[in-house]
């Protein structure tokens, strides 16, 4: 599967997920406002304004939204049996056992504060191909972070709690990945952002994904992470890995945005592969809306050698200087038989395009030849 197909039906149902529940809740403000009589002050007037707004939803989207068994007994209590969310008539996510705890006296504060949110199952079918993708509002892989201020509101999720989020149909030979699911998020525009969330796996090769986001000004923010993943789960075949490597990365980013440019440091990326230790720091700057990527010095150290990789990327044109010391050659073997021993030095200038990469320097090679 292509990955960059496939990264964007995983970010797809995220973003949209996210955009009508900023959407969804700015109603809840705005109808809160307007109903503090008896409207909002009864379970039947509340589940009667919710049912004419899904309504008017559906005659308006693209996407049809089913609820089942909605109840709020109180203003800041919300339960459904089952939410089914549905495009072009072919189901997309379906969601079981909901209930929602939060504060509506926040909204006076121009707040949404959650208390709780609990699934009990998180479903995403990849849709066929003939569905029509719901339209995302940016046109670069990035997110556009002044976009991301201006349409989501100030929002306090205290505990997040899925037991099961499946992803159904993404990857050949899994008919479905299966993952416990926590996470808590504090996303106030005139505060740092904190996001923590913890992914464990549920299926028979189980991951283990730990993610915090941290930014005080919206401009400037850190990630750091850790995944773990037995040989041959999704992760290690997502990224080509072989099918005997296991997992064990560790992740500290620091990532800077100005003007429709991200500056990306990596501070800290660590992996074991075979027996050897790998770790790499860099900086790279990315200006999507120009295809343009410079990488102004990226090292890598596999256990004590040390190579590196510096030039740009600007609209498939290439122009890349690589500089190997000492590369050990026996961690390419599960990808290729021919050459797996020895050691690999080079001076290299790569020129061309993605589709037509030329190389031109000198190297020299000290190993065993297996035909």
């Amino acid at each position: 599967m292509n990955k960059k197909t496939f990264t964007a039906d995983i970010l797809r149902p995220i973003l949209t997920i996210t955009k009508w529940t900023a959407i969804t809740l700015i109603f809840a403000l705005t109808l809160t406002l307007v109903g503090a009589g008896t409207l909002f002050g009864s379970e039947f007037g509340r589940l009667w304004l919710t049912q004419q707004l899904l309504d008017k939803f559906n005659q308006s989207s693209q996407l049809h939204i089913a609820i089942d068994d909605l109840s709020s007994p109180r203003m800041g209590r919300w339960r459904a049996t089952s939410i089914q969310i549905q495009q072009d008539q072919q189901l997309w996510m379906q969601i079981d056992n909901v209930a929602l705890y939060w504060n509506p006296e926040a909204l006076f504060d121009q707040r949404i504060d959650i208390n709780q949110l609990q699934v009990d199952s998180f479903a995403v079918h990849r849709l066929s191909p003939s569905a029509k993708p719901v339209e995302l509002e940016t046109s670069s892989g990035l997110p556009d972070f002044n976009d991301l201020k201006s349409k989501i509101p100030n929002i306090l999720l205290k505990q997040l709690a899925i037991k099961s989020f499946q992803l159904h149909n993404f990857i050949a030979g899994e008919k479905s990945l299966n993952y416990r699911i926590g996470a808590s998020a504090s996303w106030l525009q005139h505060s740092p952002i904190d996001i923590q969330m913890q992914a464990v796996g549920l299926n028979h090769l189980p991951a283990t994904i730990d993610l915090q986001i941290q930014s005080q000004d919206w401009s400037h923010a850190t990630a750091e992470g850790l995944i773990k993943e037995p040989a041959g789960g999704f992760i290690g075949q997502f990224l080509q890995l072989p099918k005997s490597q296991a997992i064990d990365a560790e992740l500290d980013l620091g990532i800077n945005y100005s003007a429709d440019i991200y500056f990306i440091e990596i501070k800290k990326l660590h992996t074991p592969l075979l027996q050897r230790e790998i770790s790499a720091e860099g900086l790279i700057t990315a200006e999507p809306l120009k295809n343009s990527f410079i990488v102004d010095k990226l090292t890598l150290m596999i256990d004590e050698t040390q190579h590196s990789v510096q030039g740009t990327w600007i609209d498939q044109q290439l122009d890349f200087s690589v500089d190997l010391q000492r590369f050990p050659l026996d961690i390419t073997k599960f990808w290729q038989t021919y050459v797996n021993s020895g050691e690999l030095s080079a001076e290299l200038n790569i020129s061309g395009t993605t589709n037509q990469p030329m190389a031109q320097g000198s190297f020299s090679v000290n190993s065993r030849y297996r035909d």
